[in-house]
């Protein structure tokens, strides 16, 4: 499998938020760069991979501490991730 290219959505796939352990050390933001807007998008969610991805390409921190961290309140259909997931 070819190394999927910094800021794009295969590339953010393989990372997760950072969590307690320190992880975040795998992306360097650009201090200089203006702290990201922050976005409601569901975490998880296409909307928010994509959001990650242009924050990635652009330099920015990946994470705003106002982001959308849940899905509450939200409604709708969806599907499962696996055809026999119930």
């Amino acid at each position: 499998m070819p190394n999927p290219q910094p800021g794009t959505l295969e590339w953010l796939a393989l990372y997760r938020k950072p969590d307690w352990k320190g992880h975040d050390s795998l992306y360097l933001d650009n201090p200089e760069l203006d702290d990201p807007e922050p976005t409601d998008a569901p975490p998880g969610s296409p909307a928010k991979l994509e959001i990650l991805a242009a924050r990635a390409a652009s330099g920015q921190a990946l994470w705003h501490p106002e982001d959308r961290h849940n899905c509450e309140g939200l409604v709708g259909a969806f599907e499962p991730r696996h055809p026999n997931a119930r």
